[in-house]
């Protein structure tokens, strides 16, 4: 049963999902579940070796973004990569923090 609420969307965060199954498989399964749109969370860059922080992560970008459109899911939220334990660290923080929160701000604008 689907609610009739004018503008309001369901979402899924599948920052989980697509790791495991793809692009493409990952859009079809949310789109057969049901969902409006998605939600792309960036937690995993906090990762130094996760493809977003690496220089192909515009295309890597593009093609989430593409995938999804096509499914006629679009990106409707993201979340940067908050969960570092080095914030008191100002050279670890200037190191390592700023610059991936940087890059998910340049990830969240190519989405």
């Amino acid at each position: 049963m689907k609610l009739d609420l004018p503008n309001q969307k369901l979402v899924l965060n599948v920052d989980n999902d697509y790791d495991v199954f793809g692009f493409e498989a990952t859009a079809k399964l949310v789109k057969a579940a049901g969902f409006d749109a998605v939600d792309c969370g960036l937690f995993k860059m906090k990762d130094a070796e996760h493809e977003l922080n690496g220089p192909d992560w515009y295309r890597h970008a593009t093609a989430f973004r593409e995938t999804f459109e096509a499914a006629n899911l679009p990106i409707v939220q993201t979340h940067a990569p908050f969960s570092f334990k080095n914030y008191a660290d100002p050279v670890a923080f200037e190191q390592e923090t700023y610059p991936k929160i940087v890059r998910s701000i340049e990830v969240s604008a190519a989405l």
